[in-house]
Protein backbone atom coordinates (compact mmCIF):
# COMPACT_ATOMS: atom_id res chain seq x y z
CA UNK A 1 0.00 0.00 0.00
CA UNK A 2 2.92 2.29 1.04
CA UNK A 3 4.76 1.73 -2.23
CA UNK A 4 1.43 2.35 -4.23
CA UNK A 5 0.79 5.37 -2.85
CA UNK A 6 4.22 6.46 -3.44
CA UNK A 7 3.22 5.63 -6.94
CA UNK A 8 0.64 7.47 -7.02
CA UNK A 9 2.50 10.27 -5.51
CA UNK A 10 5.32 10.51 -8.33
CA UNK A 11 2.63 10.24 -10.90
CA UNK A 12 0.49 13.27 -9.32
CA UNK A 13 4.27 15.06 -9.18
CA UNK A 14 5.31 14.42 -12.58
CA UNK A 15 1.71 15.89 -13.93
CA UNK A 16 2.23 18.47 -11.99
CA UNK A 17 5.92 19.30 -13.86
CA UNK A 18 4.30 19.17 -16.99
CA UNK A 19 1.43 21.13 -16.54
CA UNK A 20 3.77 23.66 -15.23
CA UNK A 21 5.60 23.76 -18.36
CA UNK A 22 2.63 25.09 -20.00
CA UNK A 23 0.55 26.96 -17.13
CA UNK A 24 3.93 28.83 -15.75
CA UNK A 25 5.21 32.03 -16.48
CA UNK A 26 8.95 32.30 -18.47
CA UNK A 27 11.37 35.05 -18.09
CA UNK A 28 10.94 38.26 -18.99
CA UNK A 29 13.62 39.52 -20.87
CA UNK A 30 13.20 42.71 -18.73
CA UNK A 31 14.90 40.44 -16.50
CA UNK A 32 17.97 42.15 -18.39
CA UNK A 33 17.98 45.49 -17.58
CA UNK A 34 19.43 46.82 -14.75
CA UNK A 35 18.13 49.08 -12.07
CA UNK A 36 19.33 51.48 -9.11
CA UNK A 37 20.98 54.08 -10.35
CA UNK A 38 23.70 55.83 -8.85
CA UNK A 39 23.54 59.64 -7.64
CA UNK A 40 26.76 60.27 -9.24
CA UNK A 41 27.85 58.71 -12.27
CA UNK A 42 31.44 58.35 -13.47
CA UNK A 43 33.02 59.24 -16.91
CA UNK A 44 32.51 57.13 -19.95
CA UNK A 45 34.15 53.74 -19.20
CA UNK A 46 34.98 50.61 -21.30
CA UNK A 47 33.80 47.36 -20.37
CA UNK A 48 35.22 43.82 -19.87
CA UNK A 49 33.59 40.69 -18.40
CA UNK A 50 35.94 37.71 -17.16
CA UNK A 51 32.96 34.92 -17.19
CA UNK A 52 35.82 31.98 -17.26
CA UNK A 53 35.05 30.37 -14.31
CA UNK A 54 31.25 29.66 -15.98
CA UNK A 55 32.66 28.58 -18.76
CA UNK A 56 35.49 26.20 -17.34
CA UNK A 57 37.82 27.38 -20.03
CA UNK A 58 39.27 30.38 -21.31
CA UNK A 59 37.09 31.69 -23.99
CA UNK A 60 38.65 32.85 -27.23
CA UNK A 61 38.94 30.96 -30.65
CA UNK A 62 39.17 27.22 -31.05
CA UNK A 63 42.09 26.65 -33.98
CA UNK A 64 42.56 23.69 -36.18
CA UNK A 65 45.17 23.27 -38.19
CA UNK A 66 45.52 20.80 -40.90
CA UNK A 67 48.51 19.84 -42.96
CA UNK A 68 48.51 19.10 -46.26
CA UNK A 69 51.32 17.02 -48.26
CA UNK A 70 52.17 17.29 -51.62
CA UNK A 71 51.55 14.22 -53.33
CA UNK A 72 53.60 15.46 -56.31
CA UNK A 73 57.28 13.39 -56.12
CA UNK A 74 58.90 16.51 -57.15
CA UNK A 75 57.41 18.67 -54.38
CA UNK A 76 57.77 15.65 -51.85
CA UNK A 77 58.68 18.21 -49.08
CA UNK A 78 55.81 20.70 -49.59
CA UNK A 79 53.62 21.31 -47.55
CA UNK A 80 50.49 23.02 -47.54
CA UNK A 81 49.34 24.57 -44.15
CA UNK A 82 45.62 25.86 -43.21
CA UNK A 83 44.31 27.03 -40.26
CA UNK A 84 40.92 27.65 -39.14
CA UNK A 85 39.75 29.72 -36.18
CA UNK A 86 35.75 29.49 -34.59
CA UNK A 87 34.27 31.67 -32.30
CA UNK A 88 33.07 29.21 -29.01
CA UNK A 89 29.85 30.45 -28.07
CA UNK A 90 29.01 31.84 -24.71
CA UNK A 91 26.63 29.88 -21.83
CA UNK A 92 23.47 31.63 -21.27
CA UNK A 93 24.14 32.32 -18.35
CA UNK A 94 27.49 34.14 -19.37
CA UNK A 95 25.69 35.72 -21.86
CA UNK A 96 22.80 37.21 -19.36
CA UNK A 97 25.88 38.57 -17.06
CA UNK A 98 27.76 40.15 -19.80
CA UNK A 99 24.71 42.16 -21.30
CA UNK A 100 23.11 43.59 -17.18
CA UNK A 101 26.91 44.74 -16.65
CA UNK A 102 27.49 46.81 -19.84
CA UNK A 103 24.22 47.98 -19.62
CA UNK A 104 24.65 48.92 -15.57
CA UNK A 105 27.76 50.47 -16.30
CA UNK A 106 26.50 52.56 -19.71
CA UNK A 107 23.13 53.42 -18.07
CA UNK A 108 23.80 53.68 -14.00
CA UNK A 109 27.47 53.56 -13.38
CA UNK A 110 29.26 55.87 -16.01
CA UNK A 111 28.22 58.72 -18.24
CA UNK A 112 26.98 56.90 -21.55
CA UNK A 113 28.28 60.34 -23.41
CA UNK A 114 32.19 61.04 -23.61
CA UNK A 115 35.31 59.96 -24.09
CA UNK A 116 36.24 56.79 -22.34
CA UNK A 117 38.30 57.65 -19.10
CA UNK A 118 39.39 54.23 -18.50
CA UNK A 119 37.69 50.49 -17.77
CA UNK A 120 35.79 48.79 -15.42
CA UNK A 121 36.33 45.00 -15.66
CA UNK A 122 33.73 42.67 -14.41
CA UNK A 123 34.84 39.20 -13.01
CA UNK A 124 32.55 36.45 -11.92
CA UNK A 125 34.28 34.68 -8.84
CA UNK A 126 32.53 31.93 -8.24
CA UNK A 127 28.69 30.70 -8.61
CA UNK A 128 26.47 28.22 -7.15
CA UNK A 129 22.95 26.93 -8.42
CA UNK A 130 20.76 24.41 -7.61
CA UNK A 131 17.25 23.23 -7.75
CA UNK A 132 16.30 22.92 -4.49
CA UNK A 133 13.13 22.12 -2.35
CA UNK A 134 13.04 19.13 -2.09
CA UNK A 135 10.52 19.39 1.08
CA UNK A 136 7.92 21.23 -1.37
CA UNK A 137 8.25 18.17 -3.52
CA UNK A 138 7.60 15.78 -0.62
CA UNK A 139 4.66 17.99 -0.08
CA UNK A 140 3.16 18.41 -3.50
CA UNK A 141 3.60 14.47 -4.08
CA UNK A 142 2.05 13.40 -0.39
CA UNK A 143 -0.92 15.86 -0.74
CA UNK A 144 -1.33 14.37 -4.61
CA UNK A 145 -0.89 17.93 -6.10
CA UNK A 146 -3.92 19.76 -4.25
CA UNK A 147 -2.11 22.44 -2.65
CA UNK A 148 -0.24 22.96 -5.76
CA UNK A 149 -4.25 23.50 -7.62
CA UNK A 150 -4.71 25.87 -4.55
CA UNK A 151 -0.94 27.89 -5.46
CA UNK A 152 1.63 26.23 -3.46
CA UNK A 153 5.37 25.71 -5.29
CA UNK A 154 6.68 22.36 -6.18
CA UNK A 155 10.27 23.31 -6.05
CA UNK A 156 12.56 26.05 -6.10
CA UNK A 157 16.06 27.57 -7.59
CA UNK A 158 18.81 28.83 -5.49
CA UNK A 159 21.51 30.86 -6.77
CA UNK A 160 24.64 32.97 -5.63
CA UNK A 161 27.16 34.82 -6.71
CA UNK A 162 30.50 36.51 -5.80
CA UNK A 163 31.14 39.45 -8.00
CA UNK A 164 34.61 41.35 -8.26
CA UNK A 165 34.89 44.62 -10.31
CA UNK A 166 37.89 46.68 -10.47
CA UNK A 167 38.45 49.89 -11.99
CA UNK A 168 41.15 51.53 -14.11
CA UNK A 169 42.65 54.05 -15.82
CA UNK A 170 43.42 55.13 -18.58
CA UNK A 171 46.97 54.17 -18.63
CA UNK A 172 45.67 50.79 -16.84
CA UNK A 173 46.19 51.51 -13.46
CA UNK A 174 44.33 49.90 -10.79
CA UNK A 175 42.18 52.86 -8.97
CA UNK A 176 39.46 50.61 -7.45
CA UNK A 177 38.77 47.56 -6.35
CA UNK A 178 34.94 46.20 -5.42
CA UNK A 179 33.64 42.84 -4.16
CA UNK A 180 30.12 41.63 -3.35
CA UNK A 181 28.00 38.33 -3.22
CA UNK A 182 24.32 38.18 -4.43
CA UNK A 183 21.70 35.30 -3.76
CA UNK A 184 18.06 35.00 -5.14
CA UNK A 185 15.44 31.99 -4.66
CA UNK A 186 12.60 31.64 -7.30
CA UNK A 187 10.02 29.30 -6.95
CA UNK A 188 7.93 27.09 -9.49
CA UNK A 189 4.26 26.93 -9.21
CA UNK A 190 1.03 27.00 -10.72
CA UNK A 191 -0.39 30.33 -12.23
CA UNK A 192 2.10 32.54 -10.39
CA UNK A 193 5.40 30.65 -10.67
CA UNK A 194 8.08 30.72 -13.39
CA UNK A 195 8.89 27.36 -15.02
CA UNK A 196 11.71 25.35 -14.09
CA UNK A 197 14.20 26.45 -16.60
CA UNK A 198 13.07 29.95 -16.36
CA UNK A 199 13.35 29.98 -12.65
CA UNK A 200 17.18 28.66 -13.01
CA UNK A 201 18.05 31.27 -15.28
CA UNK A 202 15.95 33.94 -13.13
CA UNK A 203 17.71 32.73 -9.97
CA UNK A 204 21.11 33.16 -11.69
CA UNK A 205 20.35 36.85 -13.15
CA UNK A 206 18.65 38.36 -10.07
CA UNK A 207 21.53 36.83 -7.55
CA UNK A 208 23.97 39.07 -10.12
CA UNK A 209 22.12 41.74 -9.99
CA UNK A 210 21.68 42.20 -6.46
CA UNK A 211 25.39 41.68 -6.26
CA UNK A 212 26.45 44.36 -8.91
CA UNK A 213 23.70 46.84 -6.54
CA UNK A 214 25.97 46.17 -3.86
CA UNK A 215 28.91 47.27 -5.74
CA UNK A 216 27.44 50.34 -7.67
CA UNK A 217 26.80 51.63 -3.65
CA UNK A 218 30.28 50.92 -2.90
CA UNK A 219 31.18 53.20 -5.95
CA UNK A 220 29.22 55.84 -5.31
CA UNK A 221 30.69 56.24 -2.18
CA UNK A 222 33.98 56.67 -4.02
CA UNK A 223 33.21 58.70 -6.68
CA UNK A 224 35.60 61.70 -5.50
CA UNK A 225 38.08 59.54 -5.18
CA UNK A 226 37.68 57.73 -8.91
CA UNK A 227 36.83 60.98 -10.43
CA UNK A 228 40.67 62.40 -8.90
CA UNK A 229 42.14 59.22 -10.06
CA UNK A 230 40.74 59.09 -13.46
CA UNK A 231 41.65 62.68 -14.16
CA UNK A 232 45.36 61.90 -12.83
Amino acid sequence: MKNYTIQIGNVVLLALLIGASISCRTLDFAELTPESRNSNLLPAMATEVNVDVLEGYFYGKTTSTTEFISQNESESNSTIIQTIADDRPFSTTSNDFITIFERDVKQNISNPIGKRQGTMVCKIVALNSDMGGMGLAMISACTFGTLNLLGFPFSSNAASVDVEIEVYNKTDELIGSYQAVGRSRVFSALYYGYDPLSASRLSKIRAFKEALDKIKLQINADHDLLIQALKD
